[in-house]
């Protein structure tokens, strides 16, 4: 997600809870980890492609109660992996 885009969801829909989370510095350094170890999407490692990571993403929402600074719920993703997964996502939310 570009700076314009990302600085218009964090104003208007992210809620103040999460946003505080995504702007810790805890969760700026593990981001920053799990970017540096999976630099490739791991969506499209297992299709055979080699393409950079942009997001990281939680598996599980934030909201849903995971552990927000736990590895094991984090993927690397690029950034149209994570537009599907989120639109997949918001679809079974509308069901």
């Amino acid at each position: 997600m570009n700076r314009v885009k990302r600085e218009y969801y964090d104003r208007f829909y992210r809620d103040q809870e999460s946003k505080k989370f995504y702007q810790s510095a805890a969760w700026k350094r593990l981001k920053e980890w799990k970017l540096a170890h999976d630099p490739l999407c791991e969506t499209c490692l297992q299709a055979g492609l080699t393409v950079p990571t942009d997001v990281v993403h939680h598996m599980i929402p934030i909201k849903k109660g995971t552990k927000k600074l736990e590895l094991d719920f984090l993927v690397s993703l690029c950034h149209a992996c994570h537009q599907a997964i989120e639109g997949e996502m918001r679809k079974e939310r509308n069901m």
